[in-house]
């Protein structure tokens, strides 16, 4: 899991009496109606601006001591305060030295986020985890208990799309709908009796942020044969131009992976095509066009059932390796960089002469990508509650 221990003793916080004062002068040169317009449009914006401008500035701290942080790794992720702030300390007004704080700004946009509470090392542990939206409405205040709890976080249904992944109704302790796609958590752990900060600070590092599995996109039915259907001729002739009936090649699009994470993906057992002339293949794609393998650069990053020896194990199943580096012989390898990652990142299965499970029945679809239980978990979104 990646997690970002604080430089300082807190995040920074913009929302200062510098930051109030510069909109002044604006306001005080208004009059009349137009004068209270403005003060109201500040007074009602004023909660989101800040969290925004605080979020950026957390940012640019963290980015002093880790410079390969950017936005997409720094959101999702946990700083933890691992001491309490001296008497010289400025960077928060009115600072507690009770609770350790551990923050992280969430990005349910494209999917929930999950938070994982450890189960507390003692009964009388004080933890909370304030959770707001943008709004700095505070949604959701799950506390530290005895036993794991998980919360999933996701953004309110009539603001997401069709193919936006919802929290599933099993796994999950407490679920938790935002009206804003960015949040902001923040949680406060107290030492036991005496203060010991060694005990505290290890429970800190067992919180811990996910993102939940995402299943595979279809194209849709009508692909080749559109009538009105022009949002989806559009989308094709943009992604996929040339695209056949899915009667004879049906295609599967998996986004938002993570290149510096182990998944597999297992077909159990292999996909229903013709078992005569049909097969299957999976590729991968950066920013929409192909990845060189590394086992010989002339050739692109697949795993096909027409061009390579599909390992299949006793068991009937075809597991394929989907990471950065090799996982060894005798592996159905499908390389994918390490440094891409999000929606600039994504895999197209195909199936050609598919049977009548993929299509036209749809009974069939490629099972869900899961993290490896193998090789290194770089990044918060490689890891997910139900995983060994």
């Amino acid at each position: 899991m990646l997690t970002l221990i604080a430089g300082a003793v807190g995040l920074p916080m913009p929302a200062n009496r510098t930051t109030r004062l510069e909109f002044c002068p604006t306001v005080a040169n208004l009059t009349g109606s137009d004068e209270l317009k403005v003060a109201r449009s500040y007074e009602f914006a004023l909660p989101l601006v800040l969290m925004g401008a605080t979020l950026d500035v957390s940012l640019r701290m963290v980015q002093d001591n880790y410079l390969n942080v950017t936005r997409d790794t720094f959101v999702n992720t946990f700083a933890h305060v691992l001491k309490f702030p001296t008497p010289d300390f400025r960077g928060v007004v009115n600072p507690n030295v009770d609770t350790l704080y551990s923050s992280a700004f969430l990005d349910v946009g494209q999917e929930p986020v999950v938070l994982t509470i450890p189960k507390a090392d003692h009964r009388s542990r004080y933890g909370l985890f304030q959770i707001m939206d943008f709004w700095t409405n505070v949604i959701g205040n799950p506390e530290l208990l005895y036993k794991e709890q998980v919360v999933c976080i996701s953004l309110a249904p009539h603001l997401v799309s069709d193919d936006y992944t919802p929290c599933p109704d099993d796994n999950m302790n407490i679920t938790i709908v935002s009206n804003t796609t960015n949040l902001w958590l923040l949680g406060r752990t107290a030492p036991l009796e005496g203060g010991d900060l060694v005990s505290t600070n290890a429970l800190q590092l067992q919180y811990q942020l996910r993102g939940l599995p995402r299943s595979w996109l279809g194209i849709s039915g009508s692909v080749g044969t559109y009538g009105t259907d022009y949002p989806v001729r559009a989308v094709i002739a943009d992604v996929g131009l040339g695209a056949n009936l899915p009667e004879d090649a049906v295609y599967f699009v998996k986004p938002f992976l993570f290149g510096g994470c182990n998944y597999t993906l297992t077909l159990s057992p292999p996909p229903p095509v013709d078992s005569a002339r049909g097969f299957w293949s999976i590729t991968t794609y950066v920013d929409q066009y192909l990845v060189a393998d590394p086992r010989n650069g002339t050739q692109a990053a697949v795993v096909s059932s027409l061009q390579n020896d599909i390992v299949i194990e006793k068991n009937g199943n075809a597991v394929i390796y989907i990471q950065a580096s090799d996982p060894g012989e005798g592996k159905n390898w499908l390389y994918v960089p390490e440094d891409v990652h999000g929606t600039n990142l994504t895999l197209t299965a195909r199936f050609y002469l598919p049977t009548a499970e993929i299509y036209p029945d749809r009974t069939w679809t490629p099972p869900m990508i899961e993290v490896s239980r193998s090789g290194p978990l770089r990044r918060p979104q490689c890891q997910w509650p139900w995983a060994d």
